[in-house]
């Protein structure tokens, strides 16, 4: 770290620290770890930022990040209705804009008086895994379903409703 201050010349710089395991692969919250292999940590109560929430959870498979499938980034923003957002109405229609490529995840009821919400593209992945089936829709489609369990149909936009 002194190296680190002298070229920055001071201490606003960013810092990753790699905790390790013990000899039989036990980190220091599991039980059993050897306490021979603690090291202090250098800002214990620093709250974990995106990169480091996403490397821990492209590691857990209960995550949409384990094995992303769309060819967006995960943090692509994403259009929802207030009322899917609120998680009053499950996801029945999605569209894939051809103008910009931005995502729509709407309900039955799109006019519910509140205006869109912006999300990640992947929290709302996490929060409906079955739309993953729709991670190959091409720009310019969209699909639909009655209700969550029911397969999607796909469409193209027509020119008259794209603009819509």
């Amino acid at each position: 770290m002194g190296w680190a201050l002298w070229y920055y010349d001071g201490d606003d710089f960013p810092v990753v620290q790699a905790v390790y395991p013990d000899l039989q692969n036990r980190f220091p919250e599991d039980e059993g770890f050897d306490k021979a292999f603690e090291q202090p940590l250098m800002q214990p109560d620093a709250p974990l930022t995106r990169a480091e929430n996403d490397f821990w959870a492209s590691a857990d498979p209960k995550s949409s990040l384990f094995n992303w499938k769309f060819s967006d980034d995960p943090h692509a923003r994403a259009f929802l209705s207030e009322t899917v957002h609120s998680g009053t109405e499950p996801v029945t229609y999605v569209s894939h804009d051809v103008e910009d490529g931005a995502w729509q995840f709407l309900g039955d009821s799109t006019a519910d008086g509140g205006g869109p919400v912006i999300s990640c593209l992947h929290h709302l992945i996490d929060r409906d895994p079955s739309l993953v089936e729709l991670a190959d829709l091409p720009l310019g489609w969209y699909a639909e379903r009655g209700r969550v369990g029911e397969p999607w149909t796909r469409k193209k936009h027509s020119r008259d409703n794209a603009s819509e």
